[in-house]
């Protein structure tokens, strides 16, 4: 797996709209294209028209704002949308709130302020139709005091075109936090049933994550769900480092549906993400292979896992 970085890219606080632009262009720069977009005024059915993180002409801070993401093999697409006016009770929290939605298919339609149908999407954050959206905070608002963050971005350079990022809270108040994470993970080949067409996972949250993934795919009873990542009582945080090695012991993050669900059952093993042998700490780099190589993220007392890493120790004093 070879990735590209974007890292400690400041928000004085935490903005969506700044994030999420950052992470269109960095996609954009390992070959993701953006078939459609909208400012909220002028709608582009063939491009980007947001070339701004702010608010204006072009800019993704505004009301009802959209674009789409496409993977570099055409294989996945993402659509966020911010939220309306007045969504968030202040200006301010507005740019906190979005809607997410992925696609196999591929997303057609759209207008300025209506994001564009997939026959077979799903929603890793907010609720309701197109016509009349219903958004989720996927950044902690700003009433919470979380008030600045270093975003980071990791994408594959090459297919399966894996990618994470979200905001590493700074030391200021509530820093432990992480938000505004999203991410698309790949399964191991042999680990997931014959038969899967989209061995995959994704991932969209504010601060405790959540996993969804399409089981069934392309059957009759296809389902968008929820899926788990499957603890023991050794892993995670149990388990001493390698005797030999003296690098931290991990293991593939592993997922099911919960028997509960229609469509449950076993998914498949990450080929990103890892659960961690030894509780390092949030935002403490990882020696898996090579010095810091990865990286805990998630919640500071509660679920933390590790992603890819460049090897730097994160300023988070700023």
């Amino acid at each position: 797996m070879s990735f590209s970085f974007s890292i400690d890219n400041f928000m004085p606080r935490r903005n969506g709209a700044y994030a999420f632009f950052a992470l269109k262009e960095h996609l954009k720069s390992v070959g993701w294209t953006v078939p459609r977009s909208s400012d909220g005024t002028t709608f582009n059915a063939s491009g980007d028209v947001i070339t701004q993180a702010a608010a204006g002409a072009g800019g993704l801070d505004n009301s009802l704002a959209w674009f789409v993401v496409r993977s570099p093999d055409s294989a996945h697409s993402f659509c966020f949308q911010r939220a309306s006016l007045g969504y968030g009770g202040t200006p301010l929290d507005d740019s906190k709130y979005w809607r997410i939605k992925v696609s196999v298919a591929g997303f057609t339609g759209g207008s300025a302020t209506q994001v564009p149908a997939a026959i077979d999407e799903g929603l890793l954050a907010g609720t309701e139709t197109d016509a009349a959206p219903s958004f989720f905070p996927v950044f902690v608002p700003y009433t919470n005091q979380c008030k600045s963050g270093l975003y980071q971005i990791c994408a594959e350079t090459t297919a399966p075109y894996q990618f994470w990022a979200c905001c590493f809270g700074t030391v200021d108040n509530l820093g432990q936090w992480t938000d505004g994470l999203i991410m698309m993970e790949a399964l191991v080949p042999g680990t997931f049933a014959p038969g899967d067409v989209d061995p995959f996972v994704y991932c969209a949250a504010a601060s405790d994550p959540e996993w969804y993934a399409y089981t069934r795919k392309g059957l009759s009873d296809e389902t968008f769900c929820v899926v788990q990542p499957l603890y023991g009582p050794v892993m995670p945080n149990h388990l001493d480092v390698n005797p030999i090695t003296l690098k931290d012991n991990v293991i593939p993050q592993t997922y099911a549906a919960d028997a509960q669900n229609s469509s449950g059952g076993w998914k498949g093993t990450s080929r990103m993400v890892k659960m961690p042998g030894v509780d390092r700490g949030m935002y403490a780099p990882v020696t898996v292979v090579t010095p810091g190589d990865y990286i805990a993220v998630g919640r500071p007392f509660g679920r933390k896992f590790l992603v890819p890493w460049n090897g730097s120790v994160p300023d988070r004093s700023v």
